[in-house]
């Protein structure tokens, strides 16, 4: 059986404004419909010949973590929100009317997974250097130097050691920052034989 991970993800998607001319419409009726006042719903989709095609809703916070870019950029922080909703039945003072820019107020942003191949991690490089640059928000890791990922990890969520969310003030020096991060991160295991699978490349985003 054929698996895939995600290795990427890069904001605002080209697809947005095919998003609004064809879908946004019918998502509000939609959403309308079900009474959805509060909380966080996601719904993936993918394009096939201008047609978007619609999968895996949830109401809920998304495992990618796109709330971290959307904090970042916007300036308001969905997880918070849906804690004091949890607590106390509100989703704050936050006025999203104010806050909200799905072109996230003209800044870029971009998700990198780094994802193993079975072993023992010998050697991660680079990832310190990346977490001080200007353009990296956050860094979450689950596997460091000596941790195993084990043959019944492919193909799944488990098999990423990392996630770094990154930013930008153009796309141009989005994808600059993103061949950074790919040019000088470097993981081996412990027979110093390369462990990461094919990153994420601009010449797919161009």
């Amino acid at each position: 059986m054929l698996f895939r991970s995600c290795i990427g993800a890069v904001y605002p998607s080209k697809y947005t404004e095919l998003y609004f001319k064809d879908l946004h419409p019918k998502m509000v009726s939609l959403f309308n419909d079900l009474g959805v006042k509060n909380g966080t719903l996601t719904i993936s989709a993918f394009v096939e010949d201008s047609n978007i095609h619609l999968y895996d809703p949830g109401y809920r916070l998304q495992g990618e973590a796109q709330n971290i870019h959307i904090e970042e950029l916007c300036g308001y922080d969905q997880k918070t929100m849906l804690i004091e909703f949890a607590l106390g039945g509100s989703m704050g003072k936050v006025n999203l009317y104010d806050l909200i820019d799905y072109n996230f107020n003209g800044k870029h942003a971009a998700t990198l997974w780094l994802l193993s191949k079975a072993g023992q991690i010998g050697s991660i490089e680079g990832l310190e250097e990346v977490s001080t640059n200007k353009n990296t928000t956050k860094i979450v890791q689950r596997f460091f130097e000596g941790d195993i990922v084990l043959e019944n990890m492919l193909g799944t969520e488990a098999q990423v050691i990392a996630r770094i969310y990154l930013k930008a003030d153009t796309r141009e020096s989005l994808l600059e920052t993103i061949d950074y991060y790919v040019n000088n991160i470097k993981i081996t295991d412990n027979k110093g034989y390369n462990m990461l699978l094919s990153m994420l490349t601009t010449s797919e985003l161009i």
